[in-house]
Parts: C-alpha cells; sequence; structure tokens
C-alpha cells in the first residue's frame, strides 16, 4: 500500500514537472491568441501617436526664360552691295598700265551669302570662298577650274590671278572696286549685263591680216608704201630693193583717240640699202571697221623694241637705243618712252633714259615660240620654258627640267655664256625626246641676247658654225 503511495507520488511530480517545462515553452514559441475580456478590460501602456508635421507643397517657380542671342548687326551697306548679284570685269588701272576690258562680259563673278562665289573667266568656270568683313577686308581663294585653253589674247589667267590678290572692296556708284595687293591696282567691275562690249573680240592673227596689207605713209618722204601680207618694198634709185616689214606679234590695241573704237599701233621696220634700220609706228584708227594708219613716226635706227603697249590713249615703249656716247650701230641703254596722237599723229611726248643694259634685263619667266628665229616651232605638247634669275638658268626642256648658271660677257653688254646644264632623265616620245635635245644644245651655245619687238632672242652659234635665233615670249603673269 505504502509502496502504491510512492508510486502516485512520483507520478504526480513528474506531471507537474512537465507542465512547467511546457509552459516555459510555451512562452518562446506563442502563438497569438485572442485576448479574453478580461485582458481586454485590464490597463495598457500605450505610446503617443504624434501626428507627422504637414510639409507644404513646394511652391512653383516661374520657368527661367531662355537667354536671348546676342543681337547680330545687319550686313553694311558695302557688304550687301558686294553681294547684290553677278559683276563684270570693265576696267584694270595698276601702276604701269590702265586698260579697258574689251569684251567685259566674258568675265563674271558673283559673291554668294554664303562665302562662296562662282565666276566665269572668259572660256573657263571657277568656283571658291571668299571672307569680306563690314570694313572693306576681303580674301578671295579660287577652288576648282576648268581647264580650257582660250584664244589668243584672253585675259583668263589674269582675271583669276587678280581676283585672288584682291584684299579690300568698295563701291564706287553703282561699280565694284576691289583693290589688290601690294600696290597691284584695281579691278573696276559693273553689274553684268549693264555695259557691253566696248571693243570686238580680236586675235592677233586677225589684226596682222588688217595691219599687214594697208598703206602707209611717212616712210619716205615723197611716196606711200603698201603692204602685202606684212611686206612692202620701194625703189630708193639704188641697185638694191629696200623691204618694209610689219611687226605681226608685237601689235598693241587700245582707244587712243578716245572715241570708243577699237585702234591698233603698227611697227613698221624699214630695211634699207644703206647702213640704217629704221623703226616706225603708225596709229591705226578704227581698226576693225575703217583702218585709217595715220602718218608713221620713226622710232630710232637699230634699236630694240623690248616691249610695248597701249594704256589709255598713250603707247609705253621700253626701248634699247643709242644714248648719246654710244655709236649708232649698237644702242646699250635701255629708255622709256610715251607716245600718244597729236595733230593727227603719234608723236614722243616722253623720254627716260633708265639704264645701261645688262642681263638683269632678260631676267625673268619665257616661253619658247620657236626653236630658229621663226622657222622651227614649238611642238605644242612638249612647252619649254626658261626661267633667268640672277646667275642661274633653269626650265622644262619639254620633257625633262633643266639647271645650270649663265653670266654674262664684260667686253660685251649682250653678250652671255652658259655654263654645264643637268637634266633629269625622264623618258618620252621620240619627237618630245628631239626636240628636247636640239634645244638644251642650242641653249648651251647661246652667246648673246636681245629684243626683237617684245620677243627675248638669245642667238646660239653652234661648234660647226650654224648660227640661230632661240624666241621666247614673256609668260603671262
Amino acid at each position: 500500500m505504502l509502496k502504491q503511495i510512492r508510486m502516485n507520488h512520483w507520478l504526480a511530480l513528474v506531471a507537474v514537472t512537465a507542465m512547467l517545462i511546457l509552459a516555459a515553452c510555451g512562452g518562446a514559441n506563442q502563438t497569438a491568441v485572442e485576448p479574453t475580456a478580461a485582458a481586454t478590460a485590464a490597463p495598457v501602456e500605450t505610446t503617443a501617436v504624434v501626428e507627422p508635421t504637414a510639409v507644404p507643397a513646394p511652391t512653383e517657380e516661374p520657368p527661367t526664360a531662355e537667354p536671348e542671342p546676342p543681337s547680330v548687326p545687319p550686313p553694311s551697306d558695302e557688304l550687301l552691295h558686294l553681294r547684290s548679284g553677278e559683276w563684270q570685269w570693265v576696267a584694270y588701272a595698276g601702276p604701269v598700265e590702265t586698260y579697258e576690258i574689251e569684251t567685259p562680259g566674258n568675265y563674271r563673278v558673283t559673291f554668294n551669302d554664303d562665302a562662296t562665289f562662282s565666276a566665269v573667266a572668259d572660256c573657263n568656270n571657277l568656283a571658291g570662298n571668299y571672307v569680306a568683313s563690314d570694313g572693306g577686308e576681303i580674301t578671295i581663294t579660287p577652288g576648282p577650274m576648268t581647264l580650257a585653253a582660250c584664244p589668243e589674247g584672253s585675259r583668263s589667267d589674269q582675271f583669276v590671278a587678280f581676283l585672288g590678290s584682291a584684299t579690300r572692296y568698295y563701291s564706287e556708284g553703282d561699280n565694284l572696286i576691289l583693290e589688290l595687293m601690294a600696290d597691284g591696282g584695281t579691278m573696276t567691275f559693273a553689274p553684268a549685263g549693264t555695259v557691253e562690249s566696248t571693243m570686238p573680240a580680236t586675235t592677233g592673227a586677225d589684226l596682222a591680216a588688217i595691219l599687214g596689207n594697208l598703206t602707209y605713209t611717212g616712210i619716205l618722204p615723197d611716196q606711200a608704201i603698201t603692204l602685202t601680207d606684212g611686206t612692202g618694198t620701194y625703189d630708193d634709185g639704188s641697185s638694191g630693193t629696200p623691204i618694209v616689214t610689219l611687226a605681226a606679234n608685237l601689235i598693241p590695241t587700245g582707244d587712243l583717240d578716245s572715241d570708243g573704237a577699237l585702234d591698233a599701233v603698227a611697227v613698221l621696220r624699214d630695211e634699207s640699202t644703206g647702213s640704217g634700220t629704221f623703226y616706225f609706228l603708225s596709229a591705226v584708227l578704227d581698226v576693225l571697221n575703217n583702218p585709217t594708219p595715220t602718218e608713221a613716226l620713226m622710232i630710232g635706227d637699230r634699236i630694240q623694241v623690248k616691249s610695248l603697249m597701249a594704256e589709255g590713249a598713250s603707247v609705253l615703249g621700253e626701248i634699247i637705243a643709242a644714248a648719246e656716247s654710244d655709236p649708232a650701230c649698237c644702242g646699250t641703254w635701255l629708255f622709256n618712252k610715251v607716245y600718244a596722237l597729236q595733230d593727227g599723229r603719234l608723236a614722243e611726248t616722253s623720254s627716260e633714259q633708265v639704264s645701261q643694259i645688262s642681263t638683269t634685263n632678260i631676267a625673268g619667266n619665257w616661253n619658247l615660240v620657236d626653236l630658229n628665229a621663226g622657222q622651227e616651232p614649238v611642238l605644242p605638247e612638249a612647252p619649254i620654258t626658261l626661267e633667268l634669275f640672277g646667275d642661274r638658268v633653269s626650265g622644262s626642256a619639254g620633257c625633262n627640267t633643266y639647271t645650270g648658271t649663265y653670266t654674262s660677257l664684260e667686253e660685251q653688254f649682250n653678250g652671255l655664256t652658259i655654263g654645264d646644264l643637268a637634266t633629269t632623265m625622264k623618258l618620252c616620245e621620240q619627237p618630245v625626246m628631239d626636240q628636247e635635245a636640239l634645244y638644251l644644245s642650242r641653249l648651251a651655245a647661246s652667246t648673246s641676247w636681245g629684243f626683237d619687238y617684245g620677243r627675248l632672242s638669245l642667238t646660239y652659234r653652234l661648234e660647226d658654225e650654224t648660227l640661230g635665233t632661240l624666241l621666247f615670249v614673256p609668260q603671262e603673269q
């Protein structure tokens, strides 16, 4: 019995212990239950809830106005005039020569608003860019250009070169003036279509055909001389036959009597039966419509004509002639002379004795036109050039380039010696190579220089004593 009581007591103790353990575990893992009514009635400590302070909505600021672009002043009247339309070249005035453009419509330019320009340069078209300021400064940059070969006498290359050297522009009435750099003169433009060609386009061959078949007075005191194809003869009572010839390659043109018609100047050479060779000038008025030669003026005996050009109503000449100290045969002085119409004929209005001649008078760039005094013209596909500066000679011989030296002769004012010439070694077609060999051999054999109606002549003497003359014309600037 006691044993049974003890057993019951032990079981009760185990049960209580188990309940205590379960109670402890239930505190850690209890599941939320609905509070009983008694629990609800019990006082509960609460935490005051603070309502959030109302944050005012951001005030909408007015949009910030975008800054206005800086005001750009409108183009000046001068710049607007420059861009006002197409211009045609009507005149050039420079430090040495002044002339009107015979065919203004052949030389036109338009300056566009986008700083580009387009132009017509006689038989070629040209485009490019320019920068012009309201203050009158301008820079013109020529760009692509067609490469057609314009007729003889064209001012195409000159027109393009002048445009590229312009530095200032301004208005003169309705006209536009471009000033050229380094005192290079001015170009005058008129609105396109407002100026007709004042002088018909002509070529040297056209003029030579006209002047070479006229009758001239003043060469002889008692008779006129009629030329046929550039040559005429007369009777001076001797057994010989004096000959008068026209310089067909040098025919200045202009408006010498200011009547709006084209005039020309005939250069005539009288090879008499005596010791002299006399040179004359005759103005041929209205040469294209009613060619009328004026009485010829003698300008010298055994002279050389370096250049001759018409400028306005004057004719300007660079003449190598004898000074007082020179024998009549052998002039050694360069003169600048001016001629103009007086009493119906040309007269010398001024003469300046410039300097004694030397190789400085032939310095420059030249193109060969003939290998022997008009008898051996240069192949058109192989042009030959000559550059003379200081004591250096160089150029293109048609295929290869060459270089060397030259010296003047102290005992002869127009004498010279060409040193050894070095060339490149390119091969070309045989006719070109043959012409090149002839030219280089003759250039190396040159012994003297002179001027033949504006052309440079180099006289050569070959080893077999053959004499000949290389003829050059100035390269266009």
